[in-house]
């Protein structure tokens, strides 16, 4: 099972090198090397917006559970996550959050829910574009069109449920009850009643959901621009649509950060309007390169550098360890 692990991430990666060498390595470089310069600058720019609006969001959501931090440390700490989101599968690494955050609230269970909601706004905002996504392929893909929406129905009713503190406590509580050994669970019981407590109302959840769709807009915006900096022949709403179909079947833990599912993905469904291989790989390529691995080099400086978070406000965190020590 161990070996089974490690291999699997490299199925992406084959896959990736299978791609490039089938379409031809030639072809693409000589596609990127022809793009329109105006539009890569727009796309380097749009790197600022993505993570501004990535800590932003996550900053509202921390605010709403009393949790104060310096606006520059949660962008700080979200780089670091890009980096290691990009380096893991199914980005499972952008969970280090939770890390930075329990080494100074140590609270397990709070620290994890504003990350726990954060990611679950990306998935339920990416399924949502999907969505819409898969219902334009009907025409063309019905078989596989009814397949796609059939799993995002049910991923996003997961979602919902999982959001929902009623419900959601009810489905983690029978895994948890069934699944974990008696020594774990009485060392687990603290943080998952702390984690669904510190979950704000439904209602505190609408203004940092408005800036995760926001925030997916400028990331779609951003590969918008790609796509016409290499002239590919799409408009702004098959790149909005289509992508977050890519992007969920890029989930599937066989790859470091969806590699080569994803590119796999976009020849497809792209090719629906028309595209030619060699233009997907050559959009993926550059975005993986502007949108992934620049803000990535900067999460794994500032990770080298051993930051960590040093400005939780004081009075704040007094105040929920005096009343944790009350309850």
């Amino acid at each position: 099972m161990g070996v089974l692990k490690k291999i699997l991430p490299l199925v992406g990666v084959a896959l990736f090198v299978y791609l490039l060498m089938k379409v031809g390595i030639g072809d693409i470089f000589l596609i990127i090397a022809k793009a329109n310069f105006f539009y890569i600058i727009l796309t380097i720019l749009f790197i600022i917006l993505v993570v501004f609006f990535q800590a932003a969001k996550w900053n509202a959501i921390l605010k709403k559970q009393k949790i104060r931090l310096k606006f520059w440390d949660v962008i700080k700490v979200q780089l670091i996550s890009i980096f290691y989101g990009t380096v893991t599968p199914a980005r499972v690494g952008s969970f280090i959050k939770i890390a930075y955050l329990q080494e100074r609230l140590k609270n397990f269970g709070k620290s994890a829910s504003s990350v726990v909601i954060d990611r679950a706004f990306d998935m339920l905002t990416v399924l949502i574009f999907a969505g819409i996504g898969t219902l334009i392929l009907i025409n063309q893909l019905p078989k596989m069109a009814i397949f796609i929406f059939s799993v995002l129905a049910a991923s996003m009713i997961f979602l919902m449920l999982i959001i929902s503190k009623k419900n959601g406590q009810r489905i983690i509580r029978f895994f948890y009850e069934k699944l974990l050994p008696k020594s774990i669970k009485a060392k687990t019981r603290d943080g998952f009643n702390e984690f669904y407590s510190s979950i704000p109302k439904k209602r505190h959840l609408i203004f940092p959901f408005i800036l995760n769709i926001i925030t997916w807009m400028v990331i779609y915006t951003q590969i918008f621009f790609v796509a016409k900096a290499i002239n590919m022949q799409v408009s702004y709403f098959t790149i909005i649509f289509m992508v977050p179909i890519a992007t969920i079947i890029a989930e599937i833990p066989i790859s470091i950060g969806g590699l080569g599912i994803r590119e796999a993905s976009l020849i497809g469904l792209l090719g629906v309007f028309g595209v030619p291989a060699k233009t997907v790989m050559s959009m993926s390529i550059i975005t993986l390169v502007i949108g992934n691995l620049v803000p990535a080099i900067l999460g794994l400086i500032l990770a080298a550098m051993g930051y960590n978070l040093k400005s939780i406000n004081t009075k704040q965190k007094n105040a929920k360890i005096h009343n944790l020590k009350k309850g």
